[in-house]
């Protein structure tokens, strides 16, 4: 679930601080998305995640982005008290309100860094774009979004994971991962719908 964490800096920001990511890897087909590739993006993603704004913003993102930011702590053994701000680094924040003299903030991600999380890769001789997991846009269209990290959603993540590490896995495009997830979607839209409403009703009879 999408969270924030505002913070408090002491001296005028830009609106939003432009967020790079390194450039994608190219790959002459996606035959070459095999564990050693894999392993070579997550080391990349490792020293991606060196920069604690990023980590934190991973985190707040939610869904697919978060679970992918957690695998990278797990694999690297690294804690979330470990984490330490870094108060002078205008990186990758999204200015929201002033209060005086006061600035409230929370880092974000970009698109850039988004896809480079998800595993982005340029294949030249098509032409495309694949990735090793869906971009949140397809994520949330899927029929696994229920606005909370479920056990289907660990079971399929881990499923994916074992698949790419047993060489049984390649990446797809944008479009490609929207029909693999897509599930059950429109039985699950239902669901929702009937949850939100519920929610509404009881959230009245709460706060009139």
């Amino acid at each position: 679930m999408p969270f924030q964490v505002c913070r408090v800096a002491y001296q005028p920001l830009p609106l939003f601080v432009a967020a790079s990511a390194p450039a994608p890897k190219d790959l002459a087909s996606v035959t070459q998305s095999g564990n050693a590739e894999f392993e070579s993006y997550t080391a990349r993603l490792r020293d991606f995640f060196q920069r604690p704004s990023r980590l934190r913003a991973a985190l707040q993102h939610g869904g697919l982005v978060s679970r992918i930011a957690c695998m990278i702590m797990e694999t690297d053994g690294q804690l979330l008290d470990h984490i330490v701000p870094d108060t002078e680094e205008l990186y990758g924040r999204a200015l929201l309100r002033w209060e005086g003299e006061e600035v409230m903030f929370t880092e974000v991600l970009s698109n850039d860094e988004i896809s480079f999380i998800c595993g982005l890769y340029n294949v030249p001789a098509t032409k495309s774009k694949v990735y090793w997991w869906p971009l949140p846009d397809k994520w949330l269209k899927s029929g696994l979004h229920t606005y909370y990290w479920t056990p289907d959603c660990e079971g399929w993540f881990g499923k994916r994971l074992w698949e790419i590490r047993h060489g049984l896995a390649t990446l797809h495009t944008s479009r490609q991962w929207g029909n693999c997830v897509r599930f059950s979607r429109s039985k699950l839209t239902k669901v929702l719908a009937a949850q939100r409403a519920f929610g509404d009703d009881l959230l009245k009879q709460l706060v009139p």
